[in-house]
C-alpha cells in the first residue's frame, strides 16, 4: 500500500506498541486526500503527477494511453484507461476521489476530435461525474486573456468554465499565461534560420515552466483559491524570446515580423476553403500575441536554461 511505511514499525517493539504503530500509519493513509488528474500524460498533466504525489495526495490519473506514464508509475496510485469523450465510460470512476484538476484540451484537432468534443465535453462529462460522485473541488487549467483571444479553441475552453463556475462544486480556475513548452516553437523556427512572428513582437509575456505552474496548482487547491492568473518569473517580448532562441542556437538573428491584417486573411481563407479544424493553433497564437499575456510572476525556472536543455 503507497503510503503505509512498514521501515517505520520497530519489530522489537511490544504487541500493543506494534498494533498502535500499524493503527497510526493506516490513519495517515486514511487521511490522505485523492486527487484525480485529467490530461495527465500531457506537459503540464505529467508535472501536476508529480506535484500531487510529492505533496502527499492519492493521485489517480486519467489517461488514454497509459503507456505514456510509465516514467511516473511510482508516483501514480491507479490509472483509470477511459476515453472521457464517451460519458458513460466516466460512471463511477470517481468514488472517493476528493479533488479533480483538469489540464484536458488539445492544440491540434486529430482522431476526428474538436476542440469542442475535447475542451468542453470531455471535461464537462467528467465535472458531471464528480458532482455525481461529491467531489469537492474541481481545478480546472484555462488561459490567460481568454476574453480577448478569439478563435474555436478559447471558446470551447470558455463555454466550460462558464459551466463550471456555474455549478453546484468548488472551483479553482488556472490562467497561465503560456507554457515552457509553447515557447519550443521558437526554438523550431530558429533552428530553419528563421522566425515568424505576428505584429511587430513588442507585446509581453511572461510563460512558464510545467513544474512551477504544477507546484502553484496544488497550493492553489489546497487554499480553495478560485480563481488564478499565473506567468513565470521572467517577463519578454516576443522578439526578446526569438532573440533567446537564436542564442542558444548559435545563429544569427533573423527575425520576419507578419502584420496581423496578413495573418487574419490566411485564417479567414483556410476556414472558407474547409481547413478550419486545422488552423486551430494559428488562429489561437495570432490572436493570443496581439497583446500582452502578462500575469503574476511565479516560480524559478529560466526560459534560456529551458531552451538548453531541449538541444541534443
Amino acid at each position: 500500500m503507497k503510503g503505509f511505511n512498514k521501515s517505520c514499525l520497530r519489530m522489537e517493539s511490544e504487541p500493543h506498541e506494534l498494533v498502535s504503530q500499524i493503527a497510526m500509519e493506516l490513519m495517515m493513509v486514511k487521511d490522505k486526500k485523492s486527487v484525480l488528474i485529467a490530461g495527465s500524460t500531457g506537459y503540464l498533466g505529467k508535472h501536476l503527477v508529480k506535484a500531487f504525489s510529492q505533496s502527499g495526495y492519492h493521485v489517480i490519473a486519467l489517461a488514454r494511453n497509459p503507456g505514456k506514464l510509465d516514467s511516473l508509475a511510482d508516483l501514480i496510485d491507479k490509472t483509470i484507461v477511459i476515453d472521457p469523450t464517451n460519458k458513460s465510460s466516466l460512471k463511477g470512476q470517481m468514488k472517493n476521489i476528493d479533488y479533480v484538476i483538469s489540464a484536458l484540451g488539445i492544440t491540434k484537432q486529430k482522431d476526428n476530435l474538436g476542440y469542442w468534443d475535447v475542451d468542453f465535453l470531455a471535461n464537462k462529462n467528467i465535472l458531471e461525474e464528480a458532482i455525481v460522485s461529491g467531489v469537492s473541488r474541481f481545478a480546472y487549467v484555462h488561459v490567460l486573456e481568454a476574453d480577448r483571444i478569439k478563435g474555436d479553441m478559447v471558446t470551447a475552453k470558455s463555454a466550460f468554465v462558464k459551466l463550471l463556475r456555474h455549478s453546484p462544486i468548488d472551483s479553482t480556475i488556472i490562467c497561465p499565461s503560456g507554457f515552457f513548452s509553447d515557447m519550443c516553437e521558437f526554438l523550431n523556427m530558429g533552428k530553419s534560420g528563421r522566425i515568424y512572428l505576428f505584429g511587430n513582437g513588442e507585446p509581453k509575456l511572461n510563460p512558464i515552466h510545467g513544474e512551477d505552474l504544477a507546484i502553484e496548482i496544488e497550493r492553489a487547491v489546497a487554499n480553495k483559491i478560485d480563481w488564478l492568473d499565473i506567468g513565470g518569473p521572467e517577463i519578454f517580448t516576443q522578439n526578446e524570446i526569438a532573440q533567446l532562441a537564436f542564442s542558444v542556437l548559435g545563429k544569427p538573428v533573423i527575425i520576419v515580423n507578419i502584420p496581423f491584417c496578413f495573418a487574419k486573411i490566411i485564417i479567414l481563407l483556410a476556414k472558407l476553403l474547409g481547413f478550419r479544424r486545422k488552423i486551430g493553433p494559428l488562429e489561437f497564437f495570432a490572436s493570443a500575441f496581439s497583446g500582452d499575456m502578462c500575469a503574476t510572476k511565479f516560480g524559478n525556472h529560466h526560459l534560456k536554461v529551458f531552451f538548453q536543455e531541449q538541444l541534443p
